[in-house]
């Protein structure tokens, strides 16, 4: 396991990647993963229009109703959010937050439309379940 004094490296990420997915195979750590992700969200300095889209695109994950293809990278864009060990070090002024916003930005160009329609057909299914 990776350690904030450690550099990157590709063989870190994908160790890293294999102890979350082992631990999101039991209901304990889905609940682990999906808490640090809403933490991530809360204290993010991504702001306005970005900040909803990251909370769209997290909404889409969780819905058991949607495709998994796409909900593949969009987990792993969820999943590089909450790393610790990315790039750009999160507690780096500014710069620690760059690589997160290209990587949940190249996530929402490639997948836009789909979020969109999904945005429609959520807001339908909940009007329809108020009504």
């Amino acid at each position: 396991m990776r350690t904030e004094d450690q550099p990157f490296s590709l063989r870190a990420a994908q160790e890293r990647v294999r102890e979350l997915g082992a631990r999101a195979a039991t209901p304990e750590g889905r609940r682990e993963i999906v808490g640090n992700l809403e933490d991530a969200i809360r204290r993010s300095k991504i702001g306005g229009a970005l900040l909803d889209k990251l909370r769209l695109m997290y909404d889409y994950f969780r819905d058991p109703a949607e495709p998994l293809q796409p909900k593949l990278l969009v987990g792993g864009a969820l999943l590089y959010l909450i790393m610790p060990g990315d790039l750009v070090p999160d507690w780096i002024p500014l710069a620690g937050f760059l690589d997160d916003f290209t990587i949940i930005s190249f996530v929402w160009t490639r997948l836009q439309d789909i979020f969109l329609h999904y945005a429609k057909r959520r807001e339908t299914r909940l009007l329809a379940e108020e009504g």
